[in-house]
């Protein structure tokens, strides 16, 4: 994957394609890689797919990996034309998608509803607060139900996102009436 980087890099840097910027002050991101799953963020032209293709194309050459094609996407801008995407997407030969969800638990891209995007967590919890049952547990094993499994999975994500107020307001209800009350039947108002 450093070829990969190394290839998309020396592209960007001779001006055959351009990474975006999150803010005037920051600076251009063309890639970003993980194991073997990588996220391009790029203007796109024609002139910039047909390099980034053959960038990868070349790198598919020299690695002997091959991009699956199948589970590629691209997510365009919302003011993208209908016929520029067509010819981008022909060039590139991927899917596009209008939302990528979660990558290793975490939403990766939020847009402007927020709440939405959490509301995973909400899910989650709600679902192991259920399967739990009727609560016929000890406080000091509801403590620890809610230490090791409710709070982890949420201290995951905050650790990574700010957590919308609304959410974290919903998940301390739903972990208070875990805590106090004994019939699941209490938790139909999530």
């Amino acid at each position: 994957m450093e070829i990969l980087s190394l290839m998309i890099t020396k592209a960007e840097t001779n001006g055959l394609i351009e990474g975006i910027k999150l803010s005037w002050q920051s600076p251009a991101i063309s890639h970003l890689l993980y194991v073997d799953d990588s996220l391009l963020c790029l203007r796109l032209t024609p002139a910039s797919c047909e390099s980034l293709r053959s960038s990868l194309n070349n790198f598919s050459s020299i690695s002997g990996q091959m991009i699956k094609h199948q589970k590629s996407y691209i997510k365009f801008s919302p003011n993208t034309s209908s016929d520029f995407k067509e010819h981008i997407l022909d060039i590139l030969q991927v899917q596009p998608k209008q939302n990528f969800g979660l990558y290793l638990g975490i939403p990766i891209d939020l847009g402007r509803r927020k709440t939405s995007a959490f509301q995973f967590l909400l899910d989650k919890i709600f679902t192991k607060i259920l399967s739990w049952g009727p609560s016929k547990f000890s406080q000091v094993a509801k403590l620890i139900l809610i230490n090791s499994i409710l709070l982890a999975s949420v201290a995951y994500v905050a650790f990574i996102l700010p957590i919308p107020q609304q959410i974290t307001s919903k998940i301390n209800y739903l972990i208070k009436i875990f805590w106090w009350k004994k019939a699941h039947n209490k938790y139909a108002q999530h």
